[in-house]
Parts: structure tokens; C-alpha cells; sequence
């Protein structure tokens, strides 16, 4: 008996030693984009986009493990190999693309930050700057393993979510039934075509170009092994189920709520507003 706890308490140690770089990677594709995207999905499509996410899960999961194992087999990261394999030209093409991408995602964030402080009834322009601040110093001041950490804690966050749906009051087994097939609307050529074009939405907030970039570097940072890939496979998938996992209760947020109520949404600043009278103030400050 002893010797079957030891075996266990030893995978269980190492399984925790790689912890990180999947996990972080994927519950960060949970930005502010990707909040007021989920919330948009859930609020004009309802409960059938879930079925969408449980396929994108598995994609997430896919692209994530390439990478980690990608970086972890040849010792070389995503861009190493697009230098080597397809010439300067390709990867400076791919960089600058990827640099557009990002300047993109940190505008979003900039804009869900003063969105989220006006809610909050917090000045905008010191909610900015002090993020700004918190950003700068986090990246150039603080070392591999305290900012691995800081990820970890503040990914807790996305637990409250959870709450926000179960204040929603929503019909868990329509939501849960429709992870399998989608279901519980009527498909007019105008929610087919709605459904497309989110579902696609969903899925380039989820699977984002940084992110395979990021995944790879921070296993070298990490320094893990390749005799530890099975236990980094593990947790890119875990990490890719969780966030999903949390997406799944913004969805099924703004379905209970705003599309049930046939309330129209732009924004996820709307979303953190519509959905007050239905769930109460703590979910919409949940979303804000």
C-alpha cells in the first residue's frame, strides 16, 4: 500500500513541477476580448453555440500540445522553426503579423479596462495608467517564478463566473445537452448565418496566435524536460478543458438572460449591464 501512494505522490509531484505554461496559456485566451465575445455568443445565439465550444476544446487542446511538444522534442521554439523552414522573409512576414494581432488584443484590454472602471465607478485615465504600471513592472521586474505564480492566483478569478451563471438561474440540462447537439432554437438562415460567423468569432478568441508562440518559450523558461512530456501533454489538455470549462458559464450567463429575454448586445460592457435585472448586481459586477 505504501509503495502504491509513493508511485502516485510522485507522478502527482511531477505533474505539478511542469504545471504552468498550458494552463496559463489557455486560461488566457479568457481576455477581455474573449469575455465580451463568449458574452456576445451566448446572448444572440443561446445555448446551441456550446456545442461549438466543446469542439474548440478539443482543438485548443490539440494546437497547445503541438506546440509544448513541438519545444520540448527539438529543444526550439515555434519561431526557430519558421525561420529555419521557411526562410527570413516568412518569419519576418509571420512576426509582423503577429505583432498586429498583438497590438490588437492589448488595445481590447486597454478598452475592457476603462470599460470595466467606469462600471466600477473608478476614474478611467487611473485605472489605465495604474495597469499600465502593473504591466510594465511585471514583465521587466518580476522573475520566472513569482509571475508564474501571480498567473496561477489571478486565473482563480475566472471561478466567479461560475457564480454569475448559477445567479442566471438557466436550464442546465438544455445547456448541457447542447455541448452533444445543437439544439432548442429555430435555425432561420439568419441565426445559420449568425451562428457561422460567431462560432468563428468564439474560436479566434480561443485558439490565438500568440498563445503558440507563448506556450513554447515558457516550457524552456520552465526549464522541463523531455522525459516529462506525457506530464506536460496532461496538462495542455486539462489547461484547454479548463478554460473552456470557465467559458461555458459566461455563455450560459447571457443565454439565461439576455437571449431568453430577447435583449440584443453589442458589447460585453452591455452584457455586464443587461444582465443585472435577471441576475442581480453581483453577476453584472462579476462581468464588469
Amino acid at each position: 500500500m505504501k509503495e502504491f501512494f509513493a508511485k502516485y505522490r510522485r507522478r502527482i509531484l511531477i505533474f505539478l513541477a511542469v504545471f504552468g505554461p498550458a494552463t496559463i496559456a489557455a486560461v488566457s485566451d479568457n481576455d477581455a476580448a474573449g469575455v465580451a465575445t463568449y458574452s456576445m455568443a451566448g446572448a444572440r445565439l443561446g445555448y446551441p453555440i456550446l456545442f461549438v465550444l466543446g469542439i474548440i476544446t478539443i482543438l485548443l487542446g490539440v494546437t497547445q500540445e503541438m506546440g509544448i511538444r513541438l519545444a520540448l522534442v527539438s529543444r526550439k521554439g515555434l519561431a526557430d522553426h519558421i525561420r529555419e523552414n521557411h526562410g527570413l522573409k516568412v518569419a519576418v512576414l509571420m512576426f509582423l503579423c503577429l505583432f498586429i494581432a498583438n497590438v490588437g488584443t492589448i488595445a481590447t484590454n486597454i478598452s475592457a479596462v476603462k470599460t470595466s472602471s467606469t462600471i466600477l465607478h473608478i476614474p478611467p485615465y487611473v485605472a489605465i495608467i495604474a495597469v499600465i504600471i502593473l504591466a510594465f513592472l511585471f514583465v521587466t521586474r518580476g522573475n520566472f517564478r513569482f509571475n508564474q505564480n501571480i498567473m496561477l492566483l489571478v486565473s482563480l478569478f475566472y471561478l466567479t463566473y461560475i457564480f454569475s451563471a448559477f445567479l442566471a438561474k438557466p436550464d442546465w440540462l438544455l445547456a448541457v445537452s447542447n455541448l452533444i447537439f445543437p439544439h432548442g432554437v429555430k435555425f432561420s438562415l439568419t441565426y445559420i448565418k449568425d451562428y457561422f460567423i460567431i462560432g468563428l468569432g468564439v474560436l479566434g478568441t480561443t485558439i490565438t496566435p500568440w498563445g503558440q508562440f507563448f506556450i513554447s518559450s515558457f516550457a524552456f523558461d520552465k526549464k522541463i524536460e523531455v522525459d516529462k512530456l506525457k506530464y506536460s501533454q496532461l496538462e495542455t489538455y486539462s489547461g484547454a478543458f479548463l478554460t473552456d470549462f470557465f467559458s461555458f458559464f459566461m455563455i450560459v450567463a447571457t443565454a439565461a438572460t439576455l437571449f431568453m429575454h430577447g435583449i440584443p448586445l453589442e458589447s460585453g460592457e452591455q452584457a455586464a449591464m443587461a444582465i443585472a435585472p435577471f441576475a442581480g448586481e453581483s453577476a453584472s459586477t462579476i462581468f464588469a
